[in-house]
């Protein structure tokens, strides 16, 4: 394996989680994916072999963060042991047995004074399938890089990625003055509170339960284009009814008066840029109207929604706020966005665009793994992959009925489905 030599400084945002994670040490910052393969377990060796021959292309797997504060700094690792980072976990047969294997995978910490990943082949539970479950500390990697490498380990074909030092391409314009201000104009706009909810005052146990469901990606293409909108609208409005639905019996009379604000993670790369290092990524607070009772409403009031830092523009302003913010800047507005009176719940969505295969094996769905803030009760991600949309709620286990929310969200789709007269 070959790596770049020199060591070069962390971006201030990457070095803002390692001070997150050091004043809340209970902070879980691990995100990723969980790759179900169809076939039989190619075995550990042929794993670590696979991976080896892609390593070329993937320098930030080589690389650590030594140090902390503003001498943080990527380095190669020169102690760089494949061992450490793909190792295998076997499980006996069960109902639930993938499901208890990722969840015990989120209480394992990574690799220690090494690169901040790890791979983890899962098998034994079924004889014509496994799991491949990629781990990366959140001050490496963002949402969007960590499926990039996965895709980049596992697709058919090489992939363009780029290493922690890599800068915009060629040709992407600056944002300048004005849209700096105009940007921090729309969020300073929207600092109201959200809607009060139940589960963000709810007390806590410190464990987290995963919980999935999944609809053909096909139908919410086909449910979004009939009132203009896309997958993720359909994803947001069918997460606003979730919600909607998943409340306590003694207050299930009382729906809620006013929107609930999601926090929707927006990657800030340039169209066309490879990024499988580094955290580039703005923030839109997104209402979802929880509060109205029609479906249909609920949808083409998410559709309809405009956000400054949706747009090209809003992005490219991001990432210039961002790269000028200073780390004390930069923390404090990570606290404001992680504060449960702001946005209570972060709702991403990462597409994946490209095929997994492992020898003979293709995956047949992706579970993302997200990052969960110790004072949210839930996180949420919609992973699209080939023609499934794979939902991943992540909540603490003292929420009651927090385990029905993949259930409950796939229902809302099929519903909204019904409503607009696409074909399920």
């Amino acid at each position: 394996m070959t790596v770049a030599a020199r060591s070069h400084p962390l971006a201030t945002i990457d070095r803002c989680f390692l001070a997150y994670e050091l004043e809340r040490p209970a902070a879980y910052l691990q995100i990723g994916g969980a790759a179900h393969m169809s076939g039989p377990s190619p075995g550990l060796d042929f794993l670590r072999e696979h991976v080896r021959g892609r390593l070329e292309q993937l320098p930030v797997l080589g690389q650590r963060i030594t140090g902390s504060g503003p001498g943080a700094t990527w380095e190669a690792d020169p102690g760089f042991d494949l061992t450490r980072h793909v190792r295998e976990l076997r499980v006996v047969p069960g109902p639930r047995a993938a499901s208890e294997a990722v969840d015990l995978l989120r209480t394992l910490p990574l690799p220690a004074d090494a690169p901040p990943w790890d791979l983890w082949l899962v098998h034994g539970y079924a004889e014509e399938e496994y799991l491949l479950c990629y781990r990366v500390h959140h001050a490496a990697q963002d949402g969007l890089a960590a499926i990039r490498t996965i895709a980049a380990l596992f697709s058919p074909r090489p992939l363009a990625t780029a290493s922690p030092a890599s800068r915009p391409a060629r040709g992407t314009r600056r944002a300048g003055p004005r849209d700096v201000l105009r940007l921090a104009a729309a969020v300073g706009a929207d600092l109201l509170p959200t809607s009060p909810w139940w589960a963000a005052r709810h007390p806590r146990s410190g464990q987290q339960l995963l919980s999935t469901g999944h609809v053909p990606r096909r139908l919410m293409a086909d449910v979004g284009s009939a009132v203009g909108g896309g997958v993720n609208d359909v994803y947001l409005a069918a997460l606003a009814a979730t919600l909607r639905r998943w409340v306590p019996l003694d207050i299930a009379s009382a729906p809620p008066r006013r929107a609930l604000h999601a926090m929707v993670p927006v990657s800030t790369r340039a169209l066309g840029e490879p990024g499988a290092a580094r955290n580039q990524f703005g923030l839109a607070r997104i209402p979802l109207p929880w509060h109205e009772a029609s479906p249909l409403r609920r949808l083409r009031q998410i559709a309809d929604h405009d956000s400054e830092v949706l747009t090209v523009r809003g992005r490219r302003t991001s990432r210039a706020l961002f790269d000028r913010l200073g780390p004390g800047a930069m923390l404090g507005m990570m606290k404001l966005l992680s504060n449960p009176g702001y946005a209570p719940l972060i709702a991403s969505h990462v597409p994946f665009p490209h095929q997994l295969v492992l020898g003979d094996s293709e995956a047949v769905a992706v579970i993302p793994h997200m990052h969960l803030p110790d004072r949210h009760p839930l996180s949420v991600c919609l992973c699209t992959y080939r023609d499934t949309a794979q939902i991943a709620f992540v909540a603490d286990r003292a929420l009651p009925g927090a385990e029905q929310l993949g259930r409950l969200w796939a229902e809302e789709v099929l519903l909204l489905a019904r409503e607009t007269g696409v074909a399920a």
